[in-house]
């Protein structure tokens, strides 16, 4: 019903299946994992796979299916295959690859008016599956940015990692660096997915864009603060009731989701407009008085958080009913 990533599953995977070393103690030494990390692996495999050749293929299935618009998988050989070809190289050898690539790429589709933009690793961890992981959070956008390619921010590949938790603080550091190269905030950020995730820290499942309309809330303002006009995808969503598409791209579920980030965008936009006239009503109220003044700006910030909770409290989606009750709980 939804796309989710189970730590221990994927370890268990990699260790027990994939088999991409000889003994677990070279996937600790590669940094692959903690030695907590195998351990919990180990007792996942024993729990769940060991005896259970059908779990087996089903893990397998899942994790080497390709890309959503793919229309093959790998087998396990293809994919250990593929893997091997990163064996030991760094994250500066990646960059250097990559680096060759658009700076010979990024210019012939300038000319043709083609903006490239690249989209983060997903999810954001690194090392994953041995290999280095070059775009994994502002660093990594700032490094595309020197080589003229643009962010696809899709801040819900971005937030797994826990450093990017703070993900309007990763957006401003990137619209920042990006505006010191002479580059609009439209060319930064060309193209970008907007989509919430639960997560502890390590595992993660993708939430309904209608539960988590707060923190959604709080990125659009962020973008709209910025003067951002781009092209926005709801990306994934939870299969709905009624829904159809597969895991994580319910057709139903992602209209729902485009539908309120309209409405957050509208809202936004409002907000933005009556912000400036609001503060300069409060300093003219003050009349010169600068203890005055600040009360008055400081008024006229919480006057404006206020405003943002009740419209958000005001904007509806269907609630989606399954087996398990109601999905979408709206508050």
């Amino acid at each position: 019903k939804t796309l989710k990533y189970i730590h221990a599953a994927f370890a268990a995977f990699d260790i027990y299946l994939l088999k991409r070393h000889d003994a677990v103690q070279d996937y600790i030494d590669d940094g692959s994992f903690s030695a907590s990390e195998a351990e919990e692996a180990k007792r996942y495999w024993e729990t769940y796979l060991e005896h259970d050749e059908e779990r087996q293929q089903r893990l397998i299935a899942m994790i080497t299916a390709g890309l959503p618009g793919a229309q093959e998988g790998f087998t396990l050989d293809d994919f250990r295959a593929a893997v091997s070809k990163y064996e030991g190289m760094s994250v500066e050898v990646l960059r250097e690859h990559i680096a060759y690539f658009l700076d010979a790429v990024v210019p012939v589709a300038n000319a043709a008016g083609v903006r490239l933009c690249c989209h983060a690793d997903d999810p954001a961890f690194t090392p994953f599956l041995g290999t280095p992981r070059a775009v994994g959070g502002a660093q990594g956008y700032k490094f595309l940015l020197d080589h003229g390619c643009g962010v696809n921010l899709c801040i819900g590949s971005l937030m797994a990692n826990e450093n990017n938790r703070d993900i309007t603080t990763v957006i401003r550091e990137i619209a920042d660096y990006g505006q010191m190269k002479g580059l609009s905030i439209d060319a930064i950020f060309p193209h970008i997915h907007l989509r919430p995730i639960e997560t502890d820290g390590k595992n993660f499942r993708e939430g309904h864009h209608a539960e988590h309309r707060e923190e959604l809330a709080k990125v659009v303002h962020t973008l709209v603060d910025l003067g951002w006009q781009g092209v926005f995808r709801p990306d994934h969503a939870p299969q709905s009731d009624h829904g159809f598409g597969r895991p994580g791209y319910d057709v139903i579920g992602r209209g729902y989701g485009a539908n309120l980030l309209l409405g957050l965008f509208e809202m936004a936009e409002i907000v933005k407009t009556t912000r400036f006239r609001a503060v300069e009503a409060a300093i003219k109220a003050a009349n010169g008085d600068m203890a005055l003044k600040e009360e008055a700006v400081e008024a006229a910030r919480k006057a404006e958080s206020d405003k943002i909770g009740r419209k958000i409290a005001f904007i509806k989606v269907p609630f989606a009913f399954g087996e398990q009750g109601v999905v979408a709980h709206l508050r």
